[in-house]
């Protein structure tokens, strides 16, 4: 599994969580400052899920990370790539070619994942473009919101065939 994205380390924990124990799990972390608070004073907030043997940290941009796994044909896949980050498919980047969501990313996010594998993202809110590139790659597309009440954030999971 592949994690963009640390924040307080709350998905990474409930991930780990859910895996067995022979799994493993990436972190991708743009930012070494949210690493040392959550291997420091935040650790507690998450039984020090960065502790955990399962679990490498990657000081470096999640798309470069998706990129190289993509890029070299004999790399292993992932199982599941989850985005955990602070900017969802709608929040105003352009479009099509941004780094994050556009279609490159897309494309070698699919590549960089196993046949049944998972691409979850979270977003502000629903965005119509982002479906239709998950759509285009053949993903099987699956939204949710996370609250019936206030904000409709959206949580795509997207299913490579």
């Amino acid at each position: 599994m592949l994690i963009g994205g640390l924040g307080l380390g709350f998905t990474l924990r409930a991930a780990l969580d859910a895996l067995s124990a022979d799994a493993r799990v990436t972190v991708a972390e743009l930012n070494p400052v949210v690493v040392r608070w959550c291997r420091g004073p935040l650790a507690i907030l998450t039984a020090d899920s960065l502790a955990d043997p399962r679990v490498s940290v990657v000081e470096r941009d999640v798309t470069k990370v998706i990129r190289d796994i993509a890029e070299a044909p004999d790399a292993p896949r992932f199982d599941a790539v989850i985005w955990d980050l602070y900017r969802g498919p709608g929040c105003g980047l352009p479009a099509l070619e941004n780094h994050l969501y556009g279609v490159g990313s897309v494309q070698r996010t699919h590549r960089a994942l196993n046949a049944g594998g998972v691409f979850a993202v979270w977003g502000e809110k629903r965005h119509a473009p982002f479906e239709a590139r998950l759509e285009k790659q053949h993903f099987r597309i699956e939204r949710t919101h996370s609250s019936v009440k206030g904000p409709k954030h959206a949580i795509y999971i997207a299913v490579k065939p």
